[in-house]
Parts: C-alpha cells; sequence; structure tokens
C-alpha cells in the first residue's frame, strides 16, 4: 500500500515546512510550486544549515573536532 509523500508550497515558511515533516514524521519532504509541479526535495540537514546560516544570532553553532 503506498501512503502519499507529504509536501509544502515553495512559499511556505520556514516553519511550516518543519511542522509538516514532524507531523508526516519523515526526514524529507517535497516541495511544490503554485501550479503544483514538484520543484525540489528537501530534508532536516538542508533546513537546519539554512536556519544556522541565515539566523546565526539565534542558532548556538558548534564546530566538531
Amino acid at each position: 500500500m503506498a501512503t502519499r509523500f507529504p509536501w509544502v508550497r515553495s512559499s511556505d515558511k520556514i516553519v511550516t515546512v518543519l511542522d509538516a515533516m514532524d507531523e508526516a514524521n519523515t526526514r524529507f519532504i517535497c516541495v511544490i510550486d503554485e501550479q503544483g509541479k514538484a520543484v525540489a526535495l528537501t530534508g532536516q540537514k538542508g533546513l537546519m544549515e539554512y536556519v544556522a546560516e541565515h539566523f546565526p544570532q539565534q542558532v548556538m553553532v558548534q564546530r566538531l573536532g
């Protein structure tokens, strides 16, 4: 049995994307444009890197090694 893959629109806020991934209990999510065409696949790692890069004052980043 196939299940529906979770998706968000490319115009959605980051918090919406994270909430959708949490609700679906998945590490990856499909991104669609306003016409409903799939344009990207993103995951937890990419989202966390985006947040850490664009909001450095709100995120404590600890380098490995």
